[in-house]
């Protein structure tokens, strides 16, 4: 979310709910940041469209 994608969470559970949606309260650092990054194959789920 910090770097603008869309997080699409899904769950039934009440409890659940409430924890994914409590998503504003930390920030990743640098390094985080750059594992995640290093997982970029250059692939998509689905096609961008203009």
């Amino acid at each position: 979310m910090e770097r603008g994608h869309v997080v699409i969470p899904k769950s039934v559970t009440k409890s659940r709910i409430l924890e994914n949606s409590q998503v504003f309260d930390f920030k990743l650092d640098k390094e985080d940041i750059e594992y995640i990054d290093s997982f970029d194959i250059g692939g998509r789920i689905c096609p961008m469209t203009g």
